[in-house]
């Protein structure tokens, strides 16, 4: 079994940018999103290969809409 890694990622109108991983060994409850925003409307997570990837290799496993102000 090949270890995996969540992938944080922005959601900016429907492209998936790099935001952060969370490898599998990382015990760290807290992870800085880290990447320019742009027009961002959400951010989501990808499970990757460990130490990610730049685009998705697979559908994100969930999608949260940042609230419009």
């Amino acid at each position: 079994m090949s270890l995996r890694a969540y992938q944080l990622r922005f959601d900016d109108r429907g492209t998936m940018c790099p935001a952060g991983v969370i490898e599998p060994e990382q015990t760290t409850t807290v992870i800085l999103l880290d990447g320019p925003v742009g027009d961002a409307t959400g951010m989501g997570i990808t499970l990757e290969p460990v130490g990610g990837a730049l685009q998705p290799t697979s559908r994100p496993l969930t999608v949260v809409s940042f609230p419009s102000g």
